[in-house]
């Protein structure tokens, strides 16, 4: 079973060393580089509907949602790469924490790679 609408990178009880069949090292599209960090990032996010300001996550929340095996602060690095892409967006901050939400290109990146995967 698929968590999330229309996004098939994350299984539900799945490790992530077995999440993608085919995009398993990096993927380049529109000159856009992104590695498997950058796919969970966008993949947890869409499954959590972090899709607005008020529903967006922090670095801290995504690494307790979901065991990703990677350390806050690497998380948080990536949503400030994402960032620069468009794929991602800010949100409202939680205490200082700052918050980031997927936009509506990181979804259609995340539909069409799944695509092409297909």
């Amino acid at each position: 079973m698929f968590a999330g609408e229309g996004f098939g990178f994350i299984r539900i009880n799945q490790s992530k060393s077995k999440c993608f069949q085919v995009n398993q090292s990096k993927s380049e599209k529109g000159g856009v580089f992104l590695n498997r960090l950058g796919f969970l990032v966008l993949s947890v996010l869409a499954k959590n509907e972090a899709d607005n300001k008020a529903s967006a996550m922090t670095a801290i929340e995504m690494s307790e949602v979901e065991v990703l095996g990677y350390k806050p602060n690497t998380i948080y690095k990536k949503f400030i790469e994402l960032e620069t892409k468009n794929y991602v967006s800010q949100g409202y901050k939680e205490g200082k924490a700052k918050t980031f939400y997927i936009t509506n290109k990181g979804k259609e990146f995340l539909k069409d790679e799944w695509r092409l995967s297909e």
